[in-house]
């Protein structure tokens, strides 16, 4: 009886190490900023080595505030009941791949080369992932049929490079237009998302204490957006509170909470957000601030400029001693105006000028 428990235990431990993941098969979806419409539009992966191909569907979002309020994490899109949206014959395809995967294993580690090979003749199957060749993406996942996904594209990206240990990479989508959207990516019956923000228009918000201004621009020449509808949200997705800009694109109100979640609609019925933390997969442990010696110019103006360059550990600022830093002068659109090499004296600073175009 215990010989018979005792090989249970064994089998379900087993089994359930078979169908573990490892770090060689996780991946990350993020996006690094809010695009414009005439800017190349991208995600980036971030994937172990074995993850060679990914499920991707791109959705547009008909709702965003609807999307938004149901999100328990701004910054890390989920959406729920994925497990229902599997298809039945896939679940038990999934169920045999795992039996296979640990078969392989096995083999691999108990049976020698030459019988191994001898041993393929008779089962194909196992040969095309002992050979290193990888199979075919099994689709395990329904597409989102809710009425606030609109389903656009539906492709299998295949990886450019996966000879690392961990690999970066990047999908691009430049069909898109304005609109936010979601980003699924299914690897097995793993899912990620991230959402992809093509907008016209931006914000620059300012905040004290206690209160808040917003001011809305448009991206490519800078002009105030009037009639911006602002909803605004704290770190709890609770819904504070509702505001329209004028028209110089401004508004501003009360509003004591620090960590928010802004979402805009225009008059065109584009979208925007603002939340300074969206981004986290750019953190860099590299900071460089810096200021100018005045905050408005006319064209044809010389702007002086000086910089810090520090470095952060464990809560702690030190100085890098850089040796030059590179500054470039880049467009609304994402253009380099200009490229200037700087000078650097000790303790981490910098310093420079360049002159502004006449017009």
């Amino acid at each position: 009886m215990h010989y018979w428990l005792r090989k249970l235990v064994i089998f379900f431990f087993t089994f359930l190490s078979f169908a573990s993941l490892s770090a060689t098969q996780l991946f990350y979806l993020s996006t690094e900023k809010t695009f414009s419409n005439d800017e190349n539009k991208r995600i980036k992966l971030e994937s172990g080595f074995q993850v060679k191909a990914l499920q991707v569907r791109v959705y547009q979002l008909k709702d965003p505030e609807g999307f938004y309020a149901t999100q328990e994490n701004f910054h890390r899109p989920q959406v729920g009941n994925r497990q229902f949206r599997k298809q039945t014959l896939d679940i038990g395809f999934n169920f045999i791949q795992d039996l296979k995967s640990g078969m392989r294993e096995w083999i691999r580690n108990e049976i020698p080369t030459q019988n191994r090979r001898q041993g393929l003749k008779f089962l194909p199957d196992l040969k095309t992932t002992l050979d290193g060749r990888p199979g075919e993406l099994g689709q395990v996942i329904r597409p989102l049929d809710e009425k606030n996904y609109g389903l656009l594209h539906d492709f299998v990206y295949h990886i450019p490079g996966f000879d690392k240990d961990w690999n970066y990479n990047y999908i691009f989508l430049d069909n898109l237009k304005e609109g936010i959207y979601l980003v699924e990516a299914i690897y097995k019956n793993q899912v990620g998302y991230t959402v992809l923000n093509i907008s016209d228009f931006g914000f620059v918000v300012k905040k004290s204490e206690q209160d808040l201004l917003v001011y809305a621009t448009g991206n490519k020449n800078g002009a105030p957006q009037e009639n911006v509808h602002l909803t605004f949200f704290d770190g709890f997705r609770k819904k504070l509170k509702a505001l329209q800009t004028d028209a110089k694109g401004i508004t501003s109100t009360k509003l004591p909470q620090n960590e928010l979640f802004i979402l805009g609609k225009s008059r065109n019925n584009t979208y925007a957000f603002y939340d300074p933390q969206f981004y986290p997969m750019n953190f860099s442990h590299t900071k460089v601030y810096m200021y100018t010696d005045r905050p408005v110019y006319k064209g044809g103006d010389t702007v002086n400029f000086k910089g810090l360059v520090r470095n952060l550990h464990r809560d702690l600022y030190s100085a890098v001693n850089t040796g030059g830093v590179k500054v470039e002068i880049i467009t609304s659109r994402g253009e380099v105006l200009q490229s200037v090499n700087t000078q650097s004296p000790e303790q981490g600073s910098f310093f420079g000028e360049f002159k502004l175009p006449s017009k």
